[in-house]
């Protein structure tokens, strides 16, 4: 039977699996429903069912997939394998739709305060090599504001090519003296092309005694992975857990747990109904870079730039810095550190 199937769809591999769902639903759906023949209504409860299965959300378009790979298979059963659906049934079955599915609300993340990163800072240690590169990687985010999937691995198609390594860092005007950094992003969101890799410049802490530097930070780290025998092509950030490259996933996953572990869950006599790390996430350093540049008085086209952002009016989100405004931000983004 498998085989007969396989036969009858375009892509074995992406439409055999669907059809096979949609007969084992028609086969222990309510009423013992037969496969044949395959009736408007049969195919409409089908995409319910999907819905709230794999919570594809509202969108129609998240099932389309799923009628293409049915119909095309049905197609060579039955000549038509609709019947006519009239405008007063698709309305029917539309809001018949929207009242089945249950609209999943997503958490909005809130900006990182300085006072949380500081009270996160201050329970990690050097001693400890997985921490030594938590300081690291959070104290670099919490001033460059880079895109998550830009220093940790992402999990798109192109996270390889986004991720930073070892050879995209250099150190001005030497190492001796590191009073910036210089961060190549060989492709970002908007540049997904590698031949416009964009360079970000970093600036030390103005105070030169403080270890809150994103600079001497990406030193350390530099350092570290030359000694474990890292190649220039090796990425810049690993797991000292794992062994592998830090992830996007697991910088989530340590900045919730962390901040779990100094936050409380109660503001003044209110209980949060989740927790504290329910509100951040890798985009909070993000959203608190561009607060603290909009307050220091960066102009909109500034901040654009600095942002990497095709347009002004996408400038609401990221933020890097440019050769010509290298130092300029410092003093906005260390002041509190």
């Amino acid at each position: 039977m498998r085989k007969s199937l396989g036969m009858a769809t375009l892509d074995q591999g992406k439409e055999l699996p669907k059809v096979i769902e949609f007969i084992e639903f028609c086969i222990v759906s309510r009423g013992g429903w037969k496969v044949f023949p395959i009736r408007a209504a049969k195919m409409y409860r089908f995409f319910f069912w999907l819905v709230r299965r794999k919570n594809l959300g509202r969108s129609w378009a998240s099932v389309l997939p799923y009628k293409r790979a049915v119909v095309r298979w049905a197609q060579s059963w039955q000549r038509d394998p609709f019947e006519v659906i009239t405008p007063q049934l698709r309305d029917h079955l539309r809001k018949c739709f929207k009242n089945a599915v249950h609209e999943v609300v997503m958490q909005p993340k809130i900006m990182l305060s300085d006072e949380l990163f500081i009270a996160i800072w201050e329970v990690l240690s050097d001693e400890d090599e997985s921490e030594f590169v938590d300081k690291n990687i959070l104290m670099v985010y919490k001033i460059a504001g880079f895109r998550a999937a830009s220093l940790a691995l992402g999990s798109d198609r192109r996270r390889w090519a986004r991720v930073v390594r070892i050879k995209h860092v250099k150190f001005l005007p030497s190492r001796a003296d590191p009073q910036r950094a210089f961060v190549l992003l060989p492709q970002t969101k908007t540049r997904p092309g590698c031949w416009q890799p964009v360079g970000h410049v970093i600036s030390r802490n103005p105070d030169p005694e403080s270890e809150r530097c994103a600079v001497k930070r990406l030193l350390k780290q530099v350092e570290l992975r030359e000694r474990d025998g890292a190649s220039r092509d090796d990425v810049l950030f690993s797991n000292p857990r794992t062994g592998k490259p830090y992830s996007k996933n697991v910088l989530n996953a340590r900045l919730k747990s962390l901040i779990d572990r100094v936050a409380s869950r109660w503001i003044g006599d209110t209980r949060l109904p989740g927790k504290p790390s329910d509100f951040f996430s890798a985009v909070s350093f993000r959203k608190a870079v561009l607060t603290r540049l909009k307050e220091g008085g960066l102009s909109p086209t500034q901040i654009a730039t600095y942002a990497d952002h095709k347009s002004i009016q996408s400038q609401m989100a990221y933020v890097c810095e440019t050769f010509q405004a290298a130092g300029d931000t410092a003093a906005v983004l260390y002041e509190r550190l």
